[in-house]
């Protein structure tokens, strides 16, 4: 008897009635191209696979800006199209002013408010252009799609985000766009949807970054919708509370209804797309932050966490991406990585995007088990889409035969059809909108499979639901992943025949795949009948360890308890998959028993295995609370007790203070990693009752601080820098004393002494983002009387190693901006807090540092030959702040010294005192002066209360020396500079207009190729504003990008030519990075490459590997293809900013 007992099959009986997103009174028609030829020349450009055929399935004006595809098993091709790319959604790196308010937003509310009042009248500019979803099909089944229809539109409003995924199913469609996941229903066939319901709301709490949207539509084994989220976060209200994500990116799951929603991995940027193997494990391709980081290759398990945080994306310093890059996050397992979060497989692509595996019958079987990764990259060049396998390691995977395999299109997805060809969405060029878009075909040229190839595809076209139970059954075992799936899903709503054939198929099946199906059949009816799970009590014990581990997830997944006798008897078995999902299901089932089994367990995976270890995890979370877990924290065995560290982490347990307290007194190194662990946790969290604990760490006398900072194996920054946080934090005048003795140690890295001392500078205001992760975390303003106190003992050597004389100069730069913090009082009329108001307060505090001592340490450091001048110039302007009785004299010392940096600020320092004798100063120096003597000459040569006389008796003869080209280069740009301050505009006349004569585009920044700042230049090219990394690696080891690679560019370019690469980035590309599309007088067209050209002939490279010599006066028509590098970046950079960039990639 047939039963629809099922809930995803009753979709019909709990719709309710929902408006479209947005009423149209005209349809809308946005920017669309016209058809044109122009795919051919992409065709014949790409690198297409042998043994293999690519043919265009659908272009423009059929769909535009595509972004995501799936094919029905019908044939249909549903495609998200994009118009609000730049167009209503936008991308926090336009908007640095709204930072602080998008790191601090919780919900999608928080995001329009702080939008509206950012932008005032503005924010209507945020709504009315669309996202939507488009239906295509070859109705003549001649290979190319003919109909063309908008399936669902209006998806317009200011919370609007990108539309990235969708999945046709069961007769309706489903759609993400931010902020909701969305129901489609067309319930008259026209191809147009005329029913819609969001089934969950509140994705996209931050704006982020452009493209981290809510996408990665699959439905699981499991028969539950399985989903992801980029790192923009979510708050979602579901009938069982809120599920508050704000801070990462996740995959979530939940019913086909949208019921019973939850997360079900996180730690991710921006997962696209997502996808199932044959085994029914869950993957993802995740993308690297353009911060030296590697794209991504992860296992996506329950529970699991791959450690990225949306804040990371904004820290530039001291490590640009924070704990991500300085304690390699992103990198696969390796000794000295963090415990807590699950390592990826593999690091893989630049711009992983849309994904998918070969579910059997299409492309041969050289490409069995394999899938498929996407890479766009916002050029031709350099995307396409990546194959591989994986194979078991331990509890989880290890990738194998990678490599490229169609290669040279701008590929955003890819998805299998019925009919056996890969089809793929193609954006045609560039990261922006061009109102084009393709679908293309691959299919296997000489394919041995067609037989079966039209049996799938008429298998699903036609359905399961028209078939008995037994060609169901037979179908458990199909060569196609699609097929199998489909059968079990309509067996499980077959009542009890359908679970008898289950049954018999999970039982004695005779391939894998069959039993896998049965089983997994068996998932999706015991969530509505729990008896159905019976017959995985005996599959549990089964022969095949497959058939054993996948039982054992079911049973834990239903969290049903008459399994737990197999679910203990699972913890020993000998294949580390079964051993993962039985250590799961303790966790679900909440086995107390389990107990001894999983600390077992954690002894025999020590580090080795963090897939098996996060199983131990998740299995403990369900057997033991904390204080059990703390029984254990003295284990013999280190890897027991980095379990309970990540057990007590994962339950925010407060008892970390005290397993903390416990590693900081152990003789064991193992348990350095342990505590680093520990510290981890209580800040991260954050844990605030165990804050304490961890700014303990920093006493001098602490066991755990001596070790890390004598073991250079271990992470000293790690552990130290959340102490520092944790003493901030905590705010009071023994924190304080603790982050000065850090700051006064010798044998603390300059870096952390550094930032122990721009923490006391900041101790009244410590601002709102975390030390170490970037998180919103606000702190008040609050009184700090005992800073002077602090600050006079450090400078008179009473803290740790005594003076800080003999520190490197970065501490000692650092320490006079915290004596000018101090001195400025900063915020005195903060009320003191009630816990400061303490006898042993009062009796520290102190008026502010005594102006001797102050004088007597400046005027030291000043007369300290071996300091850099950068220290000394410093001291020297914060003496004659002060207006020290000695001045003049060390005025006159400094001007004669034999540093020119320090001349050049005593020479600044003299004109503010003295203009006349400055003055005189002005002829010696502009003939022999060093460069930074000369800089400081034009500097006082075109103040505004400058002599004329003065300017026309010296800055004029040297703007007739420029005007000769007897001016340094790395003094151009500083005496332009100073020209156009005293409107010297006739001298520059001339000369701009040879240049501009010679290199119009270039002229505004002519004078900036020479004389910048190195370090400054490399922050620059760090700053995710200007988004450098993103294309263009600076070592050979980075990992393909779209741009050129940078090592040793000064040997390979001029700094002209990298100027004229940034301002004009299609002016001259850089070898290996032009293409051309050459169309012939005889009617052939080459695309490639160009590997030379003369006035006579071009050498082109195309897609086969074959090379061309072709006549130019053989080519009637010839197109270029464009660099994805932005040509609108030079107008975002002063000619200052300029300098120094083009002396950072000088010096690379």
């Amino acid at each position: 008897m047939t039963r629809p007992w099922m809930a995803w099959l009753v979709l019909a009986a709990i719709w309710l009635p929902a408006p479209r997103v947005a009423a149209q009174d005209q349809p809308y028609a946005p920017n669309v191209e016209p058809a044109s030829d122009d795919w051919r020349a992409a065709l014949a450009a790409m690198s297409i696979p042998e043994g293999h055929e690519v043919s265009l399935w659908a272009a423009e004006p059929m769909l535009a800006n595509p972004v995501c595809l799936r094919v029905g098993d019908d044939g249909a091709v549903y495609v998200g199209e994009t118009f609000r790319h730049h167009a209503g959604v936008t991308d926090i790196r336009e908007h640095w002013g709204w930072l602080d308010d998008d790191l601090a937003a919780r919900t999608v509310a928080d995001r329009l408010a702080y939008m509206q009042a950012h932008t005032g009248e503005q924010y209507s500019d945020y709504a009315g252009e669309h996202d939507r979803l488009r239906l295509l099909r070859d109705s003549d089944g001649d290979g190319q799609a003919d109909r063309s229809s908008v399936f669902a539109d209006g998806f317009d409003q200011h919370a609007t985000g990108i539309g990235a995924g969708v999945l046709p199913f069961g007769g309706s469609v489903y759609y993400t766009c931010i902020p909701d996941l969305w129901l489609l229903t067309d319930r008259d066939g026209d191809d147009v949807a005329d029913r819609r319901r969001p089934l969950s709301s509140g994705y996209g709490v931050h704006t982020g970054l452009l493209g981290h949207d809510l996408h990665g539509l699959r439905m699981g084994p499991d028969g539950r919708l399985y989903f992801s989220m980029g790192d923009r976060g979510l708050h979602v209200e579901t009938e069982r509370g809120t599920i508050d994500h704000a801070h990462t990116g996740a995959v979530l799951r939940c019913e086909p209804d949208g019921s019973r929603l939850e997360l079900f991995h996180t730690g991710l940027r921006n997962p696209q797309d997502l996808l199932f193997d044959d085994l029914g494990e869950l993957f993802t391709g995740d993308n690297n932050s353009d911060g030296d980081d590697l794209a991504r290759w992860v296992h996506c398990i329950p529970g699991g966490d791959s450690g990225w945080r949306f804040s990371y994306q904004w820290i530039e310093e001291p490590v640009s991406r924070g704990p991500w890059n300085a304690e390699r996050l992103w990198e696969p397992r390796h000794a000295r990585q963090a415990a807590y979060h699950l390592p990826p497989i593999a690091n893989i692509a630049n711009g992983p995007s849309g994904v998918a595996f070969n579910p059997g019958t299409g492309l041969g079987p050289d490409l069995a088990r394999h899938m498929f990764l996407t890479d766009f990259l916002g050029d031709v060049r350099g995307s396409g889409i990546h194959t591989f396998v994986l194979e078991p390691q331990g509890a989880g995977w290890r990738m194998a035969r990678q490599r490229r395999f169609l290669w040279d299109v701008l590929v955003t997805d890819v998805e299998f059809g019925p009919d056996g060809g890969l089809y793929l969405t193609d954006w045609v060029s560039g990261w922006n909108t061009t109102g084009k878009g393709r679908v293309w075909v691959l299919r296997d040229a000489g394919a041995a499979d067609r037989e079966l190839m039209q049996q799938t595809a008429r298998l699903l076209g036609e359905g399961m639901s028209v078939r008995d139970v037994d060609e169901l059954a037979e179908l458990l075992g199909h060569a196609d992943q699609r097929v199998r799936q489909g059968a079990h899903f309509e067996l499980a709503r077959r009542g009890e025949d359908g679970l008898d054939e289950l049954t018999d198929a999970a039982r004695s099946a005779e391939n894998l795949h069959a039993r896998l199906a049965g089983i997994w059949g068996l998932w999706i009816a015991g969530r509505r009948v729990p008896d159905a799970l019976q017959p995985l009590l005996g599959l549990a014990r089964d022969a095949d360890p497959e058939v054993r581990a996948q039982a054992l997830r079911v049973l834990g997944d239903a969290a049903w308890m008459p399994a737990r006798s197999a679910v203990l008897a699972g913890l020993s078995d000998p294949a580390p998959r079964a051993r993962l999902y039985a250590a799961l299901a303790c966790g679900r089932l909440g086995l107390p028993e389990a107990l001894p089994a999983l600390l077992k367990l954690a002894r025999e995976a020590g580090s080795s295995d963090p897939t098996l270890r996060h199983g131990v995890v998740q299995g403990l979370l369900g057997c033991a609370d904390g204080a059990v877990l703390m029984q254990h924290a003295d284990d013999p065995s280190p890897h027991v007790r980095m379990a309970v560290a990540l057990t007590l982490r994962a339950i925010r347990s407060p008892l970390l203070a005290g397993l903390l307290a416990r590693l900081e007194r152990s003789d064991d190194p193992e348990d350095a990693w342990v505590a680093l662990e520990a510290a981890r946790a209580i800040h991260d969290l954050p844990a605030q009752t165990a804050l304490p604990t961890l700014a303990a760490v920093l006493d001098p006398a602490s066991p755990l601080r001596a070790r890390f900072l004598a073991d250079e194996a271990l992470p000293t920054a790690a552990l130290l820098r959340r102490a520092l946080a944790a003493n901030l934090t905590l705010g009071m005048a023994h924190h304080a004393r603790r982050v000065a003795e850090l700051a006064a140690s010798a044998e603390v890295p300059a870096e952390l002494r550094v930032e122990a001392l721009e923490l006391l500078a900041g101790w009244r205001e410590p601002g709102s983002r975390d030390l170490v992760t970037g998180e919103w975390r606000p702190i008040a303003p609050r009184p700090a009387p005992f800073l002077p106190a602090l600050v006079t003992r450090l400078i008179r050597g009473e803290l740790a190693d005594g003076s800080l004389d003999a520190a490197p100069q970065s501490v000692r730069l650092a320490l006079l901006e915290l004596l000018d913090a101090v001195e400025d009082g900063q915020v005195a009329q903060v009320e003191p807090r009630a816990a400061d108001a303490t006898a042993g307060q009062a009796a520290a505090t102190a008026q502010d540092v005594p102006g001797s001592l102050r004088l007597a340490l400046l005027t030291a450091w000043l007369q300290d030959q071996s300091a850099g001048a950068e220290l000394r110039s410093a001291c020297l302007q914060r003496i004659a702040k002060a207006g020290a009785p000695n001045f003049d004299a060390l005025l006159t010392y400094a001007l004669a010294d034999l540093e020119g940096e320090l001349r050049a600020t005593a020479l600044g320092l003299l004109r503010q005192r003295d203009p006349a004798q400055a003055a005189a100063f002005l002829p010696t120096i502009l003939a022999v002066g060093e460069i930074s003597e000369r800089r400081s000459a034009y500097r006082i040569l075109s103040a505004p209360d400058v002599d004329p006389a003065l300017v026309r008796a010296h800055l004029d003869p040297e703007l007739l020396r420029l005007a000769a080209g007897l001016v340094s280069p790395e003094l151009r740009l500083d005496l332009v500079r100073a020209a156009e301050r005293v409107g010297r505009h006739e001298f520059l006349a001339a000369r701009h207009a040879v240049a501009a004569e010679r290199a119009p585009e270039l002229l505004p920044w002519l004078d900036s190729l020479y004389g910048g700042d190195i370090e400054r230049g490399r922050k620059l090219f760090e700053r995710t504003t200007l988004s450098c990394q993103r294309c263009h690696a600076r070592d050979a080891s980075s990992g393909f990008r779209v741009g050129p690679e940078l090592s040793e560019l000064a040997s390979r370019r001029t700094r002209l030519e990298m100027l004229r690469a940034v301002v004009d980035p299609n002016a001259s590309l850089a070898p290996g990075y032009q293409t051309a599309n050459l169309f012939l007088f005889d009617g052939s067209v080459l695309s490639g490459r160009v590997l030379s050209e003369d006035a006579e002939l071009l050498t082109l490279l195309d897609s086969d590997g074959a090379v061309h010599s072709v006549p130019l006066a053989d080519v009637e028509q010839r197109s270029a293809g464009l660099s994805a590098m932005p040509d609108e970046l030079a107008a975002t950079l002063s000619r200052g900013n300029m300098r120094d960039l083009l002396a950072y990639l000088a010096s690379l």
